[in-house]
């Protein structure tokens, strides 16, 4: 696992870099202004679809290309349009979450969740509207788990910001995904397929989660073990396929927080929306 990191390093001031590359800011920390930059942060760790038909997409592309850190993956010989998103990236992760943790300790977002508000305002403005908005209980729903992550590493974490990819305990994190009144049910929970079976605070007490941001599986090897471990090194959560009937996300979980990461300590927190 990562160890803590020294705010006046070479990586720390990388990652400042990183956060002025992707917002376009060289202040982040207050309100991002423009749409581009908000689509960027919230692209970043969510892993948005855009509405192709609306009038607000034209052209958001290439601002996100030029002056966001979105890649091109391919333009067609008409050069009429491109290919392009956001790759798993985990410096980009890291630093879109930095902005989102910065931004929720700034005077226009003290009271409010900025991640939120930001999905919230590109929903509702003129200036919005390129989300396509059918996948609204999808992000709304990554957020909500983005967040309690998020708050589950400051609570264990002695820095402030801390490193969000360095992961924390799975009972924690649970413990910030749900309501208090339901924390000590969902501790002492057993399996239904196992008689006998350990409650989960035993039997998950050395799990751990890393998770900074979203990447879109295009099939069923997204809910594998074999892609947990992948994607548990990478620090990215896997949404499922479009077709998918159950599972909409899938949190790899590394049974025991010290030692190799492989696929043989390997599970999933699946999710629907």
């Amino acid at each position: 696992m990562h160890e803590a990191y020294n705010p006046h390093s070479a990586d720390h001031n990388i990652l400042l870099l990183a956060c002025s590359k992707l917002t376009g800011q060289t202040n982040f920390s207050r309100k991002l202004e423009s749409t581009p930059s908000q689509l960027a942060v919230l692209d970043t760790l969510l892993s948005l679809d855009y509405h192709p038909l609306q009038a607000a997409t034209l052209g958001l592309p290439e601002k996100m290309v030029a002056g966001h850190m979105r890649t091109v993956f391919s333009v067609p010989q008409s050069r009429a349009y491109m290919y392009s998103g956001y790759p798993s990236e985990p410096i980009l992760a890291e630093a879109a979450m930095r902005v989102v943790h910065d931004l929720n300790d700034s005077p226009s977002y003290r009271t409010k969740d900025s991640m939120v508000s930001m999905f919230s305002e590109l929903d509702t403005t003129a200036s919005g509207g390129a989300i396509d908005m059918g996948q609204r209980g999808e992000n709304v729903g990554k957020m909500i788990l983005l967040r309690a992550y998020m708050m589950a590493v400051e609570e264990e974490n002695e820095m402030t910001p801390p490193l969000y990819s360095t992961g924390c305990s799975l009972l924690t994190f649970l413990k910030c995904l749900f309501d208090v009144e339901y924390h000590e049910e969902v501790e002492i929970c057993k399996p239904d397929n196992i008689y006998d079976g350990k409650q989960l605070k035993e039997e998950f007490k050395h799990a751990w989660v890393r998770f900074t941001h979203f990447a879109r599986s295009w099939d069923d090897v997204g809910v594998t073990t074999s892609m947990a471990w992948a994607a548990f090194v990478r620090g990215m959560a896997i949404i499922g396929w479009h077709s998918s009937e159950k599972v909409d996300i899938h949190i790899p979980v590394k049974l025991h927080k010290e030692g190799g990461i492989g696929e043989e300590d390997m599970t999933g927190f699946p999710c629907s929306a």
